[in-house]
């Protein structure tokens, strides 16, 4: 009895509160809404964040991967034009330029970097495979790449390998535009930081304090050796009995033999 007393009364419960459902939720409306608009934010901020970490994440790195082969592609390209006489070095300017605009929209600070990092090999190497270039073509075009070497150490953060690379660029173009000291203390910081033991921009920078002393100086090239005098023409000889052949078969110092001719019968032949 007392069981089926409890199981009456929690029927009425259940029955009275469904039936007052409707008059609670018209009073809280307002806090009904709001709830669940959290609900809801949490929910679609989650599936964004899934979304961008697993697919738009993914996604971006692809493209930054196409765009660094698209340099590379452009830098064959420029140098073997160069050797044809062409100059199609103003590629790697268009792809300067799509780096940046890459970099700029790039939320992840590490792909940031490494696009502003491609983007300042982009602009020096343009430099390198111009045919010509005026002094203020090269200040300018260095300040672009020197900026934008900033630019990537200023998004490696803690990624030791990419800010070297980025302190690295930064000492060639001190070198580029004749600030030898400033680039050997650069390639000096980069040699004593224990962190980047046994990375590139460290083994990098230890070869340029080897060599820098050697891009110190004016470098003149030796004359060449002079061209050798032409051959003299050998002057025609005349045709003489020394040199003219006696017979078809017998070189020229060779007289032919006296003609051979018959004998009769019971001649004495004398002997010289």
């Amino acid at each position: 009895m007392k069981s089926d007393h409890r199981h009456e009364l929690k029927s009425n419960e259940l029955a009275q509160w469904v039936a007052e459902f409707p008059e609670w939720a018209r009073q809280n409306s307002r806090t009904i809404l709001i709830t669940c608009g959290i609900v809801l934010a949490v929910v679609l901020v989650y599936a964004w964040y899934l979304y961008d970490k697993n697919v738009a994440s993914v996604n971006r790195r692809v493209r930054f991967s196409e765009m660094a082969n698209q340099l590379y592609g452009s830098k064959r390209q420029a140098a073997r034009s160069g050797t044809e006489g062409k100059d199609l070095s103003f590629m790697l300017l268009q792809s300067a330029d799509s780096l940046a605009q890459f970099a700029a929209s790039a939320r992840d600070k590490t792909v940031a970097g490494l696009a502003y990092l491609k983007r300042a090999e982009a602009i020096r190497s343009e430099l390198h495979y111009r045919p010509t270039q005026a002094p203020e073509d090269l200040t300018k075009q260095i300040e672009l790449a020197r900026a934008s070497y900033q630019e990537a150490l200023d998004k490696a953060g803690d990624q030791a390998s990419l800010g070297a690379a980025a302190r690295y660029g930064l000492g060639l173009c001190a070198e580029e535009t004749g600030n030898q000291a400033e680039a050997r203390e650069i390639y000096q910081q980069i040699v004593a930081d224990a962190r980047l033991k046994g990375t590139v921009a460290q083994a990098a920078a230890e070869y340029r304090l080897k060599t820098l002393a050697d891009y110190m100086d004016s470098i003149v090239f030796r004359p060449g050796p002079e061209p050798a005098p032409a051959p003299l023409a050998a002057a025609p000889q005349e045709p003489n009995a020394a040199s003219t052949p006696a017979g078809p078969n017998l070189p020229a110092a060779v007289a032919a033999p006296a003609p051979i001719t018959s004998l009769p019968p019971g001649a004495n032949v004398v002997s010289p």
